[in-house]
C-alpha cells in the first residue's frame, strides 16, 4: 500500500512539472464580500491590475456613506458586482480626469447590478466619458438606478458616459450637464440601452457662463446613440432656449 502511494504521489508530481494537469487560476470564483467603506476602498485598489476581478463576484452586504472617506473610483472591473439593493451614498469627485464614475470603466464581462449610487460628479481638466455609476461601460449595467448631479464636457450621461455594452432596466434622477453628447442616462450609446428611465434635468442651464463651444445632441435618455434604445422613458425637462443642436427627450 505504501509503495502504491508513493507510485501514485511521484506520477501525479511528474504530470504537474511537465504542465498536463491544469493548475488552478488565483482567484477564480472567489466571493468578496463588501460590508464597509473601507471595504470598498480596497476594492478599488486592488481593481487598479486589470485583470484582478476577472472571475470574482463582490457582494455589497450594506449601505455605505463614503462621505468621509477618501475613496478613487474603481479603475477596472471585470467579474460581478452584486449591489444586493444597497445604496452607496457620498460618492463625490471633483479631480481632474476623464472616464470617471464609482466605476472608471466596466470591462466586457463585467456585470453591475442591483445597485444604487448618490452624488456628484464633477471633475476639471479633459472631464470625458462621466457618469456617476460608470465613466465606460463595456459589460452589462443591470436593474441601477442614480441620483444626484453630473457636469462635463463631452461623453456626459447621469449613470453611463459612454456606453458600448448594455444598460438594462435602470434608474436615473441625475441633473446633467455637458457640452457634446450629453444624456440622462448615458451621453453617448454605440451598445443597447433598454428599459431604462431619466428623471433628472439635461442641460437646463448653460454649462459655463463663458462657454464658447455649441452645445452638441443632448437627450432625456441618450446625447447621441449609434447602437440600440428601446423601452426607455424620458421624465424630465430638456434643454433651454438657444441651448444649441439636435435636441429631443
Amino acid at each position: 500500500m505504501k509503495t502504491c502511494k508513493r507510485i501514485c504521489a511521484a506520477a501525479l508530481a511528474l504530470l504537474l512539472c511537465l504542465g498536463l494537469l491544469p493548475s488552478p487560476a488565483l482567484g477564480a470564483g472567489d466571493t468578496v464580500e463588501i460590508a464597509t467603506p473601507h471595504d470598498l476602498v480596497e476594492l478599488a485598489e486592488k481593481c487598479g491590475l486589470d485583470a484582478w476581478s476577472e472571475g470574482k463576484t463582490v457582494v455589497l452586504t450594506a449601505d455605505l456613506d463614503l462621505t468621509a472617506v477618501p475613496f478613487s473610483p474603481i479603475p477596472s472591473f471585470r467579474g460581478t458586482f452584486e449591489g444586493n439593493g444597497h445604496t452607496i451614498t457620498g460618492f463625490h469627485l471633483t479631480e481632474k480626469g476623464s472616464r470617471q464614475g464609482l466605476f472608471r470603466v466596466v470591462e466586457a464581462g463585467g456585470v453591475v447590478q442591483n445597485l444604487t449610487v448618490e452624488g456628484v460628479l464633477m471633475p476639471g481638466g479633459s472631464k470625458s466619458s462621466l457618469g456617476l455609476l460608470a465613466g465606460e461601460n463595456a459589460g452589462t449595467i443591470r436593474a441601477c438606478a442614480g441620483k444626484g448631479a453630473v457636469t462635463g464636457q463631452s461623453d456626459v450621461g447621469g449613470l453611463v458616459g459612454l456606453n458600448s455594452g448594455t444598460v438594462e432596466r435602470c434608474e436615473a434622477d441625475i441633473t446633467v450637464t455637458g457640452v457634446e453628447n450629453t444624456g440622462g442616462v448615458c451621453g453617448r450609446n454605440t451598445g443597447v440601452l433598454t428599459g431604462c428611465t431619466s428623471r433628472g434635468q439635461v442641460n437646463t442651464a448653460p454649462a459655463s457662463e463663458s462657454l464658447t463651444d455649441p452645445i452638441l445632441n443632448t437627450g432625456g435618455v441618450v446625447g447621441r446613440s449609434e447602437g440600440a434604445v428601446a423601452g426607455c422613458e424620458n421624465h424630465a425637462q430638456v434643454g433651454y432656449p438657444h441651448t444649441g443642436y439636435n435636441v429631443g427627450g
